[in-house]
């Protein structure tokens, strides 16, 4: 029943997006006046997004998507409620895989667009940055002839959609031949990203609320989209220098205690570890600490990428800890010198309980990982709140203070963290986890698929299995996140039946987060 429910709840929404699409597209059509402003690129898109918006507000009316809403929903959402008065809307685009842009440029129709940059993200889905390179250009390929790209100059795959704007093209970058150029750029921690723009003759000293260099092809992208509005570079640097870091993209958090940590948890694609790296190289702090997760979008073996970057950490800060399921491939990189400066840790509780034994006044601290997979922000939560949840690969995308799961008990028990890199292994800790009573539960794991039409076929034999099982033993089910959970007694055992509701391809993640 619920298999069936489920099927019938996923058409209904899927009818609803669809209707919702044509209906945004319709609008668009009355939307004359508004200047809508597309926003893509590997890295950098949210904060340009953001920057953009800041400036074009001192003198317009209009928004920008919430957070990370960069779907085609999201953008036929946008559509569909901007109104008739405003001036401009700026859309954030993402194109995760080939075609994903297609819906959205045929609904929003826009007549600016922003490419920031060409990077490794998405690298599976399209084999190489060239093919990310033809997605993201359709954005430019898009515009009218009236309408404006803005490129940056210093990446040669943005600067080659040039061609294909029918309308003006504005670049900018560190090129002498970028038209919004940047000069005399300074960033060193706790100094933010300062930079001085120049225009058509005209310079004006910007300074940003951001942390590092690499953010300056974002402000430009913010400020080329400004003057191609008729704002001036006055104002530009004005609405920049009042606009904070976004949230989780080397963002500076403060505990209060004389220690400070730079998120960059969003996401940890491997070629956004370098400048994430040289703003804490180049950083002044008394000691500094270096944590990432779980990487993403590299090619070759996972050993050789995290003992790359467990190296570079090592050259750079005072302790390294990693995290996740591929940790433990970065302590290769201990030569005897620096064994006990890198830790490897398959939880996040782990990692928090250890930093926490050697945190000191002084410590800058870059958190660098995936969120939907790590969860690293609660590494800061739990010094000032608590923190119950310790699940890992929870697969949510909200971060975890916005979690009213939160408080819930869950996750590996401090008693039985097991760590991949310890000086010694605590020997009564481990007895007393073999003769926990736990040990005397049974638990069985039936496998399937759900939609209604796999109900009864041979790809859900293990449910059916149970199904039988919980007939058997007089077990009701209850639903827990994506399983159906049945408790049951059978002579002295005591039975726990477990039904995944994720599919058969996802059962170990799905398991992972029941464990």
């Amino acid at each position: 029943m619920s298999q069936a429910f489920g099927a019938l709840q996923w058409r209904f929404d899927a009818a609803c997006d669809r209707g919702l699409m044509q209906a945004a597209a319709v609008r668009r059509r009355f939307l004359r006046r508004v200047a809508f402003i597309g926003v893509t690129g590997s890295a950098g898109k949210t904060m340009a997004k953001e920057l953009i918006v800041a400036i074009l507000a001192r003198e317009l009316r209009g928004r920008g998507n919430n957070s990370n809403a960069n779907s085609p929903i999201d953008v036929a959402k946008m559509v569909w409620t901007t109104p008739f008065s405003s001036d401009f809307c700026v859309m954030e685009m993402s194109a995760s895989r080939p075609g994903y842009l297609d819906k959205p440029l045929a609904i929003s129709r826009p007549r600016i667009g922003v490419v920031t940059t060409v990077g490794d993200d998405h690298l599976s889905a399209f084999g190489s940055r060239e093919a990310i390179a033809q997605e993201k250009g359709k954005l430019i390929g898009a515009l009218p002839s009236n309408g404006t790209a803005v490129l940056n100059a210093d990446d040669a795959l943005v600067a080659a959609m040039a061609p294909h704007c029918a309308g003006r093209v504005l670049t900018y970058g560190l090129s002498h031949l970028a038209e919004v150029r940047a000069e005399e750029i300074s960033a060193n921690w706790p100094r933010r990203l300062e930079l001085t723009v120049t225009y058509r003759g005209e310079h004006v000293r910007v300074l940003t609320q951001l942390c590092g260099k690499h953010w300056t092809p974002s402000v430009l992208a913010a400020v080329a989209t400004g003057v191609a509005l008729g704002i001036s570079l006055q104002q530009c640097a004005e609405a920049i220098a009042a606009t904070p870091p976004y949230l989780a993209r080397m963002q500076p958090i403060s505990t209060g205690d004389g220690i400070v940590f730079i998120r960059d948890d969003w996401k940890a694609p491997l070629w956004t570890i370098g400048p994430a790296f040289e703003f804490m190289r180049e950083a002044q702090a008394r000691r500094k600490i270096i944590v990432i997760g779980t990487l993403s979008d590299y090619r070759g073996d996972a050993s050789g990428q995290y003992l790359g970057v467990a190296r570079r950490a090592l050259e750079i800060a005072e302790h390294v800890v990693f995290v996740g399921p591929w940790a433990h491939r970065s302590l290769r990189a201990a030569d005897g010198r620096n064994d006990r400066s890198i830790r490897a840790f398959s939880h996040v509780r782990q990692s928090s309980d250890y930093l926490i034994s050697v945190f000191q006044q002084g410590d800058l601290i870059l958190l660098k990982g995936t969120n939907r997979r790590d969860h690293l922000f609660r590494i800061i939560l739990a010094r000032s709140r608590e923190i119950r949840c310790w699940r890992d690969d929870c697969d949510k995308t909200m971060f975890c203070d916005r979690c009213e799961l939160r408080l819930v008990p869950s996750g590996p028990p401090a008693a039985d963290l097991d760590m991949a890199h310890t000086p010694q292994v605590d020997q009564p800790a481990v007895q007393e986890k073999q003769t926990s009573p736990a040990a005397a539960l049974e638990v069985i794991i039936g496998l399937g698929n759900p939609g209604a039409d796999r109900v009864g076929s041979p790809h859900n034999i293990g449910h059916a299995v149970l199904d039988r099982l919980a007939e058997t033993l007089e077990s009701s089910w209850f639903q827990h996140d994506n399983a159906m959970i049945g408790r049951a007694q059978w002579k002295d055992r005591n039975v726990c039946l477990v039904k995944l509701q994720t599919g058969v391809n996802k059962s170990g993640a799905a398991l992972r987060m029941l464990a």
